[in-house]
Parts: C-alpha cells; structure tokens; sequence
C-alpha cells in the first residue's frame, strides 16, 4: 500500500506541471488571435440606417497656370488664322464655281444626247452648219485652201460628234481598207526584168 501512495504523489507533480503549460499555451494563443482594439464607445455607435450612402467629398480646387510661349508660337499663330480665312474664302468661291461647272457639264451632257439621238435631224443640221460656219469663220483671213480646209474640218467635226457611231464605223472602214491596200502593196511581185535585144547576125 505504501508503494501506490508513492506513485501517486510522484504523478501529481507532473500533472500539475502539465496542466499550468497547457492552461499557459491556452492564454498566450488566445492574446495572440484575439484583435487588439479597444472597447467601442456606445455614444459612436451608428445604426444601419443612420449611416451615408455617399462617401464624404472635400472640395477640390484647381488652378490654371498657362505655359509660357514658344518663340515662334506666335508667328506661327498668325500665319494659321490668315491661312485659315483665306482657306474659308477660297472654298466657298471654289464652291460657287464648282457648281456653275457642273451646270455647265450638265447642260453639255443633255444637248450631246440630244443632238446624237436618231430622230432629231434638224439640229443635227443645225450643229454641223455652225461647225462649217465656225470653220469659215476662223480661215477668213488665210487663203482659199486653208479657208476651205478649216470650214471642212469644221464641218467633219461637228458631223462626227452628231454622228458618233457612223463616224467610228467609216474610221474602222477605212483603217481596213488602209491596212489591205499596204498588204497588198508589201506582196506584189517584183517587175519582170527586161530582156535585151539580141542583135547579133545570125550564124550559119
């Protein structure tokens, strides 16, 4: 009996010693994970519905500071907006001008088709006597060839633009013939050559 009082006082010291490291582990695990902040004052305290939708803005204030100027800024200043009002001007004067040509081309393009359409024969006439008449005209002063060559290129030409696909099919006509005429003349025969007269007596 004596034996188990003294093994059971000689682990009671060890339990004990246990015991305080594992109550000590305990403490010093639960300052370390614990949050160090302080208690939260109850008068700070603010209700869900209390609190702002927005964050608070301060107000900003912001100043201009201007660059100091180039050495040619300027100069260069004035040269764009005296670039930029001539630019102005010429455009709208090209504008106007733009749209008198179109007229213009416009108005040649409809008489070009009128006076090329098949039926209408008197302006034709009309057309080709004032191209020969133009043509006169412009070689009154020369001499009666030249007269006579300009009132005919006149009148061909002012009958080719009346006349545009009988003008190309005659041009196509007579390229033909041109070509067949120097074929014709590139293959004919060489001459025969003559023979000379034999005028020697005759031998017995």
């Amino acid at each position: 009996m004596e034996q188990v009082g003294n093994a059971s006082d000689e682990r009671s010291p060890v339990k004990s010693v246990r015991d305080k490291v594992a109550s000590f582990t305990q403490k010093w695990w639960s300052l370390m994970t614990t949050e160090k902040k302080p208690p939260p004052d109850p008068k700070k305290l603010v209700t869900v519905k209390d609190l702002p939708m927005y964050r608070e803005q301060h107000p900003v204030t912001y100043r201009f500071i201007e660059d100091d100027p180039l050495p040619l800024q300027h100069s260069m200043s004035v040269i764009r907006k005296f670039m930029t009002s001539r630019y102005h001007d010429f455009a709208e004067r090209y504008s106007v001008i733009d749209k008198a040509g179109r007229k213009t081309a416009c108005a040649l393009g409809n008489s070009a088709k009128y006076l090329q359409d098949e039926w209408t024969i008197l302006p034709k006439a009309i057309a080709i006597s004032m191209g020969g008449l133009a043509g006169f005209l412009l070689g009154l002063r020369r001499s009666g060839a030249r007269r006579i060559i300009y009132s005919a290129t006149g009148l061909l030409g002012m009958a080719a633009f009346c006349y545009p696909e009988e003008t190309a099919m005659i041009v196509r006509t007579g390229i033909a013939h041109s070509q067949m005429t120097w074929e014709r003349f590139a293959s004919s025969p060489e001459p025969p050559v003559p023979k000379k007269a034999d005028l020697a007596p005759p031998t017995e």
